[in-house]
């Protein structure tokens, strides 16, 4: 009896595998980031396994291998003792519809749905495994690397694999993640966060727009405030382009907002009507600073370098 029920077991036992492999694909990285700033041991374990894929893998794969084999040869046993040499080809059948359906469809459908959940109940399993299997796995990938090295041609490109699929992914969720991240912090941000301060700001006196910009040999600014008398006192925008095309200085009339405003909502206002730059004042409508479209995007997908 022993050799019925203890491979349909090895074959349930093999859905702990499938599971850990697709809840580790398709586990979202921001929420692993997110569990490993609150130090939680799953994902910390996770952490381990998206550094190291071909470690995890492999021991997916011996493990998954050892099972079937041990199950298929324990059933198999158990039904030519009861029915000859067609019990082959019954275990056969019925182990592997068994092993299919519990073994693989519904372990993977569980963390498809359920990923997180998933592997903070099976990371620990499959930590220790690893550590358990470790020469074995390290003995397989070194034969199998050797093996292939021998029908590789100098000239061969690389053939994809799903370890190179798994690498690419976890790249581009770990960028999707930072974005999701800055997205996030972004849509909370008030400008009065982001603003330059005036007292730090790039600015001119009124009349001398041209001698300072041509003090300005770090940087070419394109919009530059102008303010009167003082430098809380912006009154207008010094576009150079303007001063390119008709050759004389104009102001354009500048754009204000308050320090309470959200930077997602300033950022689509500005969008919308064309504004790079924007003065930002407090409540009492004193001038406190400058905020640009530049600082706003740079907010959301990180610092872009000047073109030299």
């Amino acid at each position: 009896m022993i050799d019925l029920i203890l491979p349909l077991l090895l074959s349930i036992s093999i859905g702990v595998f499938t599971a850990s492999e697709t809840g580790l694909v398709s586990i979202e990285k921001i929420k692993i980031l997110k569990a490993k700033r609150e130090k939680k041991k799953w994902a910390i374990r996770l952490d381990k396994f998206l550094k190291t894929p071909e470690r995890f893998f492999s021991t997916i794969l011996v493990c998954e291998n050892f099972i079937i084999v041990v199950a298929s040869t324990l059933y198999a046993r158990f039904f030519v003792s009861q029915m000859g040499d067609n019990g082959i080809i019954v275990s056969t059948i019925t182990l592997s519809l068994f092993s299919l359906f519990f073994g693989q469809f519904v372990p993977k459908s569980i963390a498809l749905s359920h990923p997180v959940n998933t592997m903070a109940t099976l990371s620990n399993v499959i930590y220790y495994i690893e550590i358990v299997t470790y020469p074995i796995v390290w003995l397989y990938a070194k034969l199998a690397r050797n093996l292939a090295s021998l029908f590789r041609s100098s000239e061969e490109s690389h053939s994809l694999q799903r370890l190179d699929i798994v690498h690419a992914m976890s790249e581009y969720e770990e960028e999707a993640s930072k974005l999701a991240s800055r997205l996030f912090n972004f849509s909370r941000r008030k400008v009065g966060e982001v603003m330059i301060p005036l007292s730090a700001a790039f600015i001119c006196e009124k009349g001398h727009e041209l001698e300072t910009i041509a003090r300005a040999a770090s940087r070419i600014y394109t919009r530059i405030p102008v303010y009167d008398r003082s430098r809380n006192n912006i009154i207008g925008i010094f576009n150079i382009k303007d001063y390119l095309y008709s050759e004389q200085i104009t102001l354009r009339e500048p754009f204000f907002v308050k320090t309470d405003e959200r930077c997602m909502t300033i950022f689509m206002m500005m969008k919308q009507k064309g504004e790079h730059m924007a003065i930002v004042i407090d409540d009492t409508e004193h001038q406190v600073g400058i905020v640009t479209l530049e600082d706003l995007i740079e907010e959301l997908v990180g610092e872009i370098r000047d073109e030299r």
